[in-house]
């Protein structure tokens, strides 16, 4: 059994890692702030959003999402 963290980075990697994207998605925008910005953050919503390209039926739903991966991938590396 895998332990309760607190931290909000930990708990939207257990979610991605048990195939839950929105999940992880949703804990990073509730903790998302300007103060608190990091690469990790937007790493996380770009796998976030690879996941869920994954899971879907819809070619343009698919293309949407990798889309929208690589600007998170982008800005991360920015910050970084």
């Amino acid at each position: 059994m895998a332990k309760k963290s607190a931290n909000p980075f930990e708990k939207a990697e257990a979610h991605l890692e048990n195939g839950k994207p929105e999940q992880a998605l949703d804990l990073l925008r509730k903790n998302w702030n300007a103060e608190s910005e990091s690469p990790k953050i937007y790493k996380l919503a770009g796998d976030a959003k690879v996941q869920m390209a994954a899971l879907t039926d819809s070619l343009f739903e698919k293309k949407k999402l990798l889309r929208d991966a690589v600007k998170q991938y982008t800005k991360s590396l920015k910050i970084d």
